[in-house]
Formats: structure tokens, sequence, C-alpha cells
């Protein structure tokens, strides 16, 4: 495994949308944008929904998200108030009001909102008729140090049953390391209430790869998971992309683990998840095995898109707030990447377009071939797809990493910790030599 971690551990796309951003042609303004909102949601008006709330109160210097540090909580109202007028916008444009089949804060932190603001928030997005799908899924993610029980309460009592929960590690070296700010008493509290409560999915966020991580941290992060079990498990790897986020500067890069050193780091951490019954999810995600995540993953439904891994099979995802991304059927948007711009844009009533993206029919062709590598783990139609690099592909075949049956191609167990640059194979725009770094490192 050592040979081929070095061997394949260039920079490649994570591939939560094909094509990836930096490939979008921007073909549509925000009328031409509006009307293919409307095409699609005409047709089928289940909606997912991606809120973005980019506020926290500290940074946390790992984190490459939009996120906008401030201890001013009067930017709460503003901010939540201006989401609301996108949504209108949004809704003014169907003659059918949509129903939300599933509903998920982002960050940033949603939980550096007030639940009193939260539930206006959500209140506000079901008025005028908007209902909720008889089987919808609604989520948000929390930080340990400022999630209160009335947060658990109030979203609980407004229709959510899954909280994601950004532990990273337990170790409190590394949290000091990564300027993160929270107690490992916190995270069982949270956890412990949000169960009581009546939460039936509960993830972990964990990170491999962070600065000063190494396998004892592992053992230790995971014997605090034994204790909780949460149905879910994202086990992220660090992506160290300083030309990006400059606060990655933070710390000494000879500090990261890497090449087989950090992958070493998630094997360990998947051989004690799968001991305490976990199953293995794609790419870098585990859940147990009543989880909805594993239920989709056995029936063929499961779903990946810019949210992650999700077990709502859905074409249909719009995001609101700045730099949030929507996807409607070969329709891709993204908004305004700062609050200034996305304030100016409301206040003239103008969807906050910064780039978009429609795509062709072998594009559309490809994103199915990759989305089943990403969640099936193979791709069925391979008499209907383009392959961009035979060689490449022929040498990972030869490596072990994928193997070609019946009729499709199936990635192997050796080939899991490579499943992006397997990808990358049948993605035309991919190039591996470039000048300007653009992704991080396959491992």
């Amino acid at each position: 495994m050592h040979s081929l971690i070095e061997k394949y551990n260039y920079e490649v796309p994570r591939y939560t949308s094909y094509p990836v951003i930096t490939q979008w042609k921007d073909q549509l303004d925000a009328s031409s944008w509006a009307a293919q909102v409307k095409q699609q949601l005409s047709a089928n008006s289940r909606l997912s929904l991606y809120l973005h709330l980019p506020f926290c109160e500290s940074l946390c210097t790992y984190c490459g998200c939009n996120k906008h540090i401030t201890v001013n909580h009067n930017v709460e109202e503003p901010y939540l108030a201006a989401i609301l007028k996108e949504w209108q916008m949004y809704t003014s444009l169907l003659e059918e009001k949509p129903i939300i089949n599933e509903l998920h804060l982002g960050g940033g932190t949603p939980t550096f909102f007030s639940p009193s603001n939260l539930r206006a928030l959500i209140e506000g997005l079901f008025s005028e008729g908007i209902e909720r799908g008889s089987e919808a899924a609604f989520s948000f993610e929390a930080h340990p140090s400022s999630t209160t029980t009335e947060h658990l309460t109030t979203l609980a009592s407004l229709g959510f049953q899954r909280l994601s929960l950004g532990v990273q590690t337990f170790d409190e070296e590394i949290l000091r390391v990564i300027h993160r700010f929270q107690t490992t008493e916190q995270v069982y509290a949270i956890f412990n209430k949000a169960k009581e409560i009546g939460y039936n999915s509960i993830n972990f966020d964990l990170i491999y790869g962070l600065p000063k991580q190494t396998i004892n941290d592992i053992y230790q992060t995971m014997d605090h998971v034994s204790r909780m079990m949460p149905e879910r498990i994202a086990f992220y790897s660090y992506a160290h992309v300083p030309w990006t986020a400059p606060s990655q500067r933070a710390y000494d890069e000879n500090d990261l683990p890497l090449g087989e050193e950090k992958r070493a780091l998630y094997e360990k951490g998947k051989e004690l998840l799968l001991i305490l019954g976990y199953e293995e999810i794609g790419m870098d995600h585990f859940a147990l095995p009543g989880d909805g995540l594993a239920i989709a993953r056995h029936n063929g439904h499961l779903n990946r898109n810019f949210m992650g891994y999700t077990d709502l099979a859905s074409d249909n995802m719009l995001g609101l707030g700045v730099s949030s991304i929507s996807e409607l059927g070969r329709a891709y948007h993204q908004n305004v990447k700062t609050l200034k711009e996305y304030y100016d844009h409301i206040s003239l009533a103008t969807l906050p377009t910064l780039k978009t993206h429609l795509l062709s029919e072998t594009e559309q062709k490809t994103r199915k071939t990759i989305k089943n590598l990403m969640c099936q783990l193979h791709e069925v139609d391979s008499s209907d797809i383009q392959i961009k690099d035979p060689e490449a592909l022929k040498e990972m075949q030869d490596d072990g990493l994928i193997e070609f049956t019946d009729e499709k191609w199936q990635i192997t167990e050796r080939g899991l910790p490579f499943i992006r640059n397997i990808a990358a194979c049948f993605d035309p725009y991919y190039e591996r030599k470039t000048e300007i770094k653009q992704f991080s490192s396959a491992i």
C-alpha cells in the first residue's frame, strides 16, 4: 500500500458535483437561472433546501468553508431576513408551492444564531402554504461550545430530528493548535441531551490528518465514539489548501501527517469503527446498519451532492444564503460569496448569482458515472460512458484498484482509498498537471 499511496497521492477533485465548480461555464444569468427554477420545480415540486449560515465567533484554522468571524450577534436578524427574502424570490416564480423533503442548516455555525431567531427563520420558510414532505429529513450542524439545550428543544419542536455535531477530535492539544474551543464534556452533554429529546440520527464530524495527530488520537477518539455510538460518522480527510484557506498557515506544515502516515490514521479509524458495527458508506462516511445512509447504500438509493452523502435521492437542491450552491436537474448555481454583495442583491430584489452551469447531455452521463462510483462503488452503464484516460484506468486495474466484470467497472477494497483518482479517469476536464493549485491531495 505504501508504494500505491506515493503513486496516487496527487491533487484531484472531491467530486461533490460534476463538473467541479472550477469548470462551470456561466451560461446562465440571473433571469435564465430563474427560468430554470420555474421549469424544473413546476415539473417536480419536491425540494431539498440548504441554508448557509456563515457566522462563527472564532476562527478554526483548519476550516476551508465560507465563514464570517464576529462576536456581534446583531448580524443575526438582518441576515436571516435576507435569506427569507431570497426564498420569497424563488417561491414567487412557482405556480404551486414546493414541498420540502429535506432541510439542512450548514455553516459557519448555525448554533451561532439564537434559538428564537432560528425559530423565526424556519417558521418564515414554511409560511404562505409551504408544506413539509411526509418523510422529510431536517438536520443542522452544531458546534459543541455554542449549542444549548434551548437550541436542541427549539429545533426539535420545528421538526428537526438529525444533528451533525462538529467534534473533529477530542485531543486538547490538537484543538488548541487548530484554535477550536470546546470540551469533551460539552460533546457528551449535547449528545445525551439530544438523545433524551428524541433526535433519531446524530452524526459526528471527525477529521484525520490534523496537525500533531497520531494513531493514539484515533484510538482515543474511537473510544469516545464507542461510549456514545452516534448513528453516523463523517470521517473526513483534512484538506490542506492554504492557497484558498490562508488560516491554515497558522501552524507548521511539518506537523501534518502526510502520505502513508496520514492514510494509516484513516485505516485504523475504519478498523475500529467496523469493530463497533458501523458500515463504510462510499468515501469517508460510516453508519450503523439501521440508519438511513446504510439502508440507502444497500437499496441503491444513496445520493451524493454538495451537502455530501444523503439518503434522499433528489436532483432538486436549492441553496439559500451567501455562497450557497444549488442543483436543479441539469443546472448548477452558486450565490455570491461576500456578505456585502449578497445584501446588495437582496436589497435590489435580484437573485444573487455568482456562477452557473448548464450540463450538456455528455456531462449528465459523466455525472451519473462519477456519482455511481462515489455512491455504489461501480458504474453499471459501461456501454455508454467515456473514459478520459484509459491508460491510467488500465494501470489502476493492474494495480488492483478497479476491475471490469459483468459489463461494469467495480472499485475493489484495495481501491477504496483512491476513489477520487478512479473517478478522475472518467472526467474529460481533469488535468493532473497544472501550475495553479486547485484541489487537495487524494490522501
